[in-house]
C-alpha cells in the first residue's frame, strides 16, 4: 500500500502537505502507544504510525534529491547526522521516565513493607508525549512554510544531447536496489536493536548496564562519524562509499562472530561494535547516492525502495528469533556469516 500512496500521491498534492499530515498523524499516534487497553489497539496504532513514517520517509528523499540532484549525498548526509544525535538524545531524555518507582506500600504491625516490582506506569507516557511534541510542532513548521513559500517541483530540462538508458538496465538497478537497500537497512536497524540482546545472551552475559554501555558505544561512534561524514561530503564525496560500508559492515559483523563462537576477549568485541557504527555511519547517503546515479529516484521508484526496506526491518527479528530458538542449546550456530551477525550468539528467545 506504501508503495500505491508514496508512489502516487506525491504526484498530485503538494509534498509539503503530505509531510505536514504525515508527521501529524505520527505525534498523534506516537501519544497514544502509552495508553492502548490491549495488544490489538496497540498493533494497530503502531500500522498506522509505520504507515506515516514509510510516506514521510519516501517524500523526504525525494524533495532532497529534487532539490539538490548531483549535491543531495551532502544532505543525505545531514538527515542520517541529525539521525544519529536522535539516538544519543533519545536515552538520555527517557531514562529518567525508565526508573522503576516503588508506589505500593503495604503496613503489617507498624512495619512497612515495600513492594519493588510496582512501577509508576504513568512517567512511560512523558518521553512519548515529548517525541509526539517535537513532531507536532515539525508538523506546523511544515505548515508554516507551505503558506509563506509554497514548494513547487522544478520543471525538468531535457539535455540536447544525452545517453538513454535502456529500460533492462533501469529494471537491472532496480531489482539490485531492491535487494541491496532492503536487507542492508534491515541489518542497519536491527543491528542497533539488538546489540542488548546479543551481550546479555553471549557467552560470556554481560549486566543490563553494561549492554547499554556497548549501545552507547556504537552509538557514539555512529554519530561521530555521521558528522565527520558530513562535513568531508561538503568538498568530496563519491558514489563508491557505498563499498567501504559493505566492507565495514561486514568485517565488523564477522568479528561479532568470532567473540561470540570463539569467545575471544571483549576488546574484540568493542573493535567489532566500533567498526560496525563506523560502517553504518553513511549507510543512508552513500546508498542513495549510488542509485541516483544510475536511476531516477522519483516518488514510485523510492517508495518500491523504502518498502522493501520495511519489509526486511519486518522480517530479519523474526527470522533472527527462530534462529535463536534453533540454536538453543547448541555447540556451534550455522548459517554463514551473514546469519550469525543476524543471530547474534545463544539465547532463551525470551527477549
Amino acid at each position: 500500500m506504501q508503495i500505491l500512496v508514496g508512489g502516487y500521491v506525491f504526484n498530485y498534492i503538494n509534498r509539503q502537505l503530505v509531510l505536514a499530515f504525515h508527521l501529524f498523524v505520527m505525534a498523534v499516534t506516537v501519544a497514544v502507544i502509552p495508553i492502548c487497553p490491549n495488544l490489538r489497539v496497540l498493533f494497530t496504532v503502531l500500522g498506522i504510525c509505520g504507515f506515516s513514517s514509510g510516506g514521510f520517509e519516501i517524500a523526504i528523499i525525494v524533495w532532497i534529491v529534487e532539490l539538490w540532484n548531483q549535491k543531495s549525498s551532502l544532505y543525505l548526509g545531514g538527515a542520517q547526522l541529525f539521525f544519529a544525535i536522535g539516538n544519543c538524545i533519545a536515552p538520555l531524555i527517557s531514562a529518567p521516565f525508565l526508573t522503576n518507582i516503588n508506589t505500593n506500600y503495604v503496613s503489617i504491625n507498624s512495619t512497612t513493607i515495600i513492594n519493588p516490582t510496582i512501577v509508576n506506569i504513568k512517567r512511560l507516557e512523558v518521553p512519548f508525549i515529548i517525541n509526539a511534541v517535537f513532531l507536532l510542532i515539525s508538523s506546523l513548521l511544515l505548515i508554516i512554510l507551505h503558506f509563506y513559500r509554497k514548494y513547487i517541483p522544478p520543471i525538468k530540462v531535457e539535455k540536447e544531447i544525452s545517453f538513454t538508458q535502456s529500460k533492462k538496465w533501469d529494471c537491472i538497478y532496480l531489482t539490485l536496489g531492491i535487494f541491496v537497500i532492503g536487507p542492508f537497512v534491515g541489518l542497519e536497524i536491527m543491528n542497533f536493536q539488538l546489540i542488548p540482546t546479543f551481550l546479555s545472551d553471549s557467552y560470556q552475559p554481560m549486566s543490563a548496564s553494561k549492554s547499554s554501555l556497548m549501545l552507547g558505544l556504537l552509538n557514539g561512534v555512529f554519530a561521530i562519524f555521521c558528522l565527520i561524514n558530513f562535513v568531508v561530503a561538503i568538498k568530496f564525496w563519491t558514489k563508491n562509499y557505498i563499498y567501504v560500508n559493505l566492507i565495514l559492515v561486514i568485517v565488523s559483523n564477522i568479528l561479532l562472530f568470532v567473540y561470540q563462537y570463539y569467545e575471544y576477549s571483549e576488546r574484540l568485541l568493542m573493535a567489532g561494535i566500533v567498526i560496525m557504527g563506523i560502517g553504518f555511519s553513511t549507510t543512508y547517503p552513500s546508498i542513495y547516492t549510488f542509485f541516483e546515479s544510475n536511476l531516477t529516484l522519483d516518488n514510485t521508484t523510492t517508495s518500491i525502495f523504502i518498502s522493501a526496506t520495511g519489509i526486511m526491518i519486518a522480517v530479519f527479528p523474526v527470522k533472527m528469533l527462530e534462529q535463536i530458538d534453533w540454536s538453543h542449546d547448541c555447540s556451534r550456530v550455522d548459517g554463514g556469516v551473514g546469519g550469525a551477525a543476524m543471530v547474534f550468539g545463544r539465547g532463551d528467545g525470551n527477549d
